[in-house]
């Protein structure tokens, strides 16, 4: 029914009342409060985690490519422990299951194999200007999305208890 409505929009013919009700009718936002809220505080969790770990890195005395590398791996360690939490607004990963989804999990053992690789194939480290790390160096980033991970999962537990409602 839209695509036809659509094309009598083009046309300049007149469209039924009924689409623009539905065009017109409220409909909650889809980022409330609460999701801003959380997404300002991942956000800021995997920020300190990268400028924190290049930092550290980089004071004991890995090259800067090699900081930039940890930097990276921060960010897509992080959304990706961020991502198996997130599949649930209120719910924790324990309810609802680590593997209750398999093209998530393929989907993130790819993208994970796609990240060993732009860390140690040479071509993608010239082409990003990046360095191979060390398995200490992989711990600390670990460390870093594990620790997002539990801040978001004791954020959502919080909410849990308190009542509120991610979605208004």
């Amino acid at each position: 029914m839209v695509p036809g409505d659509v094309c009598a929009l083009e046309a300049g013919e007149k469209v039924p009342a009924d689409m623009w009700l539905l065009a017109t009718r409220s409909r909650p936002p889809i980022l409330t409060r609460v999701l801003v809220e959380r997404i300002l505080l991942v956000s800021a969790l995997m920020l300190v985690g990268a400028f924190g770990l290049f930092q550290y890195e980089l004071g004991t005395g890995a090259t800067e490519a090699e900081a930039r590398t940890v930097a990276v791996n921060v960010f897509v360690l992080v959304e990706t422990a961020y991502l198996v939490n997130c599949r649930s607004l209120t719910t924790s990963v324990r309810q609802i299951g680590l593997f209750s989804n398999p093209p998530l999990i393929a989907g993130m053992i790819t993208m994970l194999a796609l990240q060993v690789a732009f860390t140690y194939l040479p071509f993608f480290t010239v082409a990003f200007d990046s360095a191979p790390i060390d398995l200490a160096s992989w711990g600390r980033i670990v460390a870093v999305a594990l620790l997002v991970s539990t801040v978001v999962a004791a954020e959502k537990a919080l909410r849990r208890r308190r009542g509120e409602k991610v979605m208004q």
